[in-house]
């Protein structure tokens, strides 16, 4: 394997998933090739910020009900 280069296993479950998201890449851009990753980091970038601003959220309103008692 190259350097920067990955490789991910999908299970069988979840091909349906990664089948629609190939599916939206191919229909916004009209590929695959050259594409396709740039858009797997976009979203995980999204996932990230989604679950960092949550988890944020979750510790602040644990620390809030901390002060109250």
């Amino acid at each position: 394997m190259k350097t920067g280069e990955m490789h991910v296993r999908i299970s069988e479950s979840d091909m349906k998933v990664w089948e629609r998201f190939k599916r939206l890449v191919l229909e916004k851009y009209g590929k695959l090739h050259g594409v396709l990753g740039d858009e797997v980091i976009e979203a995980l970038k999204m996932y990230l910020e989604h679950e960092e601003a949550r988890t944020h959220k979750e510790k602040g309103e644990w620390s809030q009900r901390r002060v109250k008692r």
